[in-house]
């Protein structure tokens, strides 16, 4: 899971930290430890980050907890990282809820707990659609109450939070969301409903891979144009591209038009 919380701070908390966050009197403090860290003096960065924290600073409290998370100038700690991702959680930050439900369905910082898990997503995942955690907060609330753990089982509330979830480009969500309508978990059986979703993860799914293609290409070579990228992206995954699509138009067709309603 390591990884998986790594991916997420790194994606985010730049973002994170200069959006969604409001400016507060510490800010310029803030800021140099941010650069400090990013130029590789980790000590000021904890240092400032810690004194920061320690009084209120939610943006601190999130980097704190990532360092220890990480291990990046520190040794890593996962008890610290819980407390400090408690704390920015506590007051109302997404990214830190998700990443204490992570640790509490990992185990890691503290007994493995469902339930507190599935309390935290629950936090995280009532927030506005479009800030940094919430998405993926809301595919795994989803799967929680799908499968029942961490508390009772709820086919429409887990239809619910992947019906949210599939608002972003989130190839699961929309691909459960045919499951759950083919089948008619938690919602009213529907297959032309099915049909859609499978196909709007299908080609999210492809878009999503295309784009990481793109941007990969476009590191490797600086000069070369965003066109050309695309193009030789595009030329790269063609075949595969048929390849799937005619699977899905197979597995789509065995689905009966218009019964289900």
């Amino acid at each position: 899971m390591k990884s998986q919380h790594r991916d997420i701070i790194a994606y985010f908390g730049i973002l994170l930290a200069f959006l969604f966050l409001p400016v507060t009197a510490a800010g310029d403090e803030f800021t140099k430890a941010l650069k400090a860290h990013n130029r590789g003096d980790y000590t000021y960065a904890l240092i400032t980050w810690t004194r920061l924290a320690n009084a209120g600073e939610i943006r601190s409290q999130l980097f704190v907890a990532d360092m220890y998370l990480s291990g990046t100038g520190v040794t890593q700690d996962y008890n610290e990282a819980i407390a400090w991702f408690t704390k920015a959680a506590e007051n109302g930050e997404p990214i830190a809820q998700l990443q204490t439900a992570l640790l509490y369905l990992t185990g890691k910082g503290a007994k493995r707990n469902l339930r507190k898990a599935r309390q935290f997503l629950e936090k995280a995942a009532d927030h506005e659609w479009y800030l940094p955690g919430v998405n993926e907060a809301q595919v795994l609330l989803a799967d929680l109450y799908y499968t029942g753990k961490g508390g009772a089982r709820d086919l429409p509330k887990a239809a619910h939070w992947y019906q949210q979830a599939a608002r972003r480009t989130n190839a699961k969500a929309k691909y459960k969301l045919g499951q759950l309508y083919e089948r008619g978990e938690g919602v009213n059986k529907d297959l032309d409903k099915a049909r859609i979703w499978y196909k709007r993860a299908f080609e999210t799914q492809m878009w999503s891979t295309l784009n990481m293609e793109l941007r990969d290409k476009m590191e490797n070579d600086k000069d070369l144009s965003v066109y050309d990228a695309f193009s030789l992206s595009s030329g790269m995954k063609e075949a595969n591209y048929q390849l799937k699509a005619r699977m899905l138009d197979m597995l789509v067709d065995s689905i009966p038009k218009g019964q289900g309603k």
